[in-house]
């Protein structure tokens, strides 16, 4: 292998270590009655994530640890949506708070997946002020509107 060749492949991998340098987490405490559903999405990355946080928990799903292969994308923004009966009923056959295994099997299931993308359309987007940093948010309900409030 010729000292070209091995300059292009070292600098390949170092590129592509260099995403997976910092570790990120943003996690969402629910701080509502109902549970909500968060839709997150990473710059440059074309999965979305999907979470569902009953009243008073807090998740934090949305976490890519040093030498994930997603951990060093910022994130592109997030929206925050209530769940109600027909929703839950929708998404998990019944209108009562779902466990941690029904909440990651949905998460996984492409027909739930497609019915919390629609529930999420309705909502507004919210864009991070430091998109490249951790956060810990706290989401409230403000007079019958959800609110998303920085605990950092």
């Amino acid at each position: 292998m010729n000292f070209l060749n091995k300059k292009v492949l070292l600098t390949i991998g170092l590129l592509s270590f260099s995403n997976s340098v910092v570790g990120h987490v943003w996690t969402f405490t629910n701080l509502t009655l109902k549970p909500i559903l968060i839709e997150f999405r990473l710059l440059t990355h074309s999965h979305v994530y999907y979470d569902v946080i009953n009243p008073g928990e807090n998740s934090s799903r949305f976490e890519w640890p040093l030498g994930s292969m997603k951990a060093g994308f910022c994130a592109d923004k997030f929206f925050v949506s209530e769940l109600n009966d027909n929703h839950l009923r929708d998404i998990f056959g019944r209108a009562i708070f779902p466990t941690v295994a029904e909440i990651k099997h949905a998460i996984d299931d492409a027909p739930a997946r497609a019915k919390m993308a629609r529930i999420s359309k309705h909502t507004p987007a919210i864009t991070m002020e430091s998109p490249c940093d951790s956060h810990n948010f706290n989401v409230v309900n403000d007079g019958g509107k959800l609110t998303v409030v920085t605990k950092d």
